[in-house]
C-alpha cells in the first residue's frame, strides 16, 4: 500500500502493533534474565552448609509404681449394672456413674 493513501486508522493500528511488539519483547527479556539469575544465583554467591540440627532424646519417665493389687473378695466392676446418661437429647451408656445418670 503506497503511504500517501493510508488513513489516519491505519497509522494508529500500525502504531498500536509495534508498541505491544516492544511490551511483549521487554517482557519476555525480563523473564529469561529472572529465570537466568534463579539458575546461576547460586553459581555466584556461594553460601557455606546448614549444619543439621541437633537433635537430643530425652529419657523416658520411670515408669508410675503398680496399683495394689487388689484383694479376692472385692468386686471391682458390676457387669450386669449399666448407667444411661441423657444429656441435651443425647443418651450414653456407661459402666460409671454420670451426673444425670439413670440405672437401667
Amino acid at each position: 500500500m503506497d503511504p500517501e493513501f493510508r488513513t489516519p486508522a491505519d497509522r494508529s493500528f500500525d502504531l498500536s502493533l509495534r508498541v505491544l511488539t516492544i511490551l511483549v519483547m521487554v517482557g519476555l527479556a525480563g523473564s529469561i534474565g529472572v529465570l537466568a539469575y534463579g539458575y546461576l544465583e547460586p553459581v555466584l554467591h556461594p553460601r557455606a552448609p546448614v549444619a543439621p540440627p541437633q537433635v537430643t532424646v530425652a529419657a523416658p519417665a520411670p515408669a508410675p509404681d503398680p496399683a495394689p493389687a487388689a484383694r479376692p473378695d472385692e468386686v471391682l466392676m458390676n457387669p450386669g449394672h449399666v448407667i444411661k446418661c441423657e444429656e441435651h437429647g443425647r443418651a450414653s451408656y456407661s459402666d460409671k456413674a454420670c451426673a444425670g445418670g439413670t440405672p437401667r
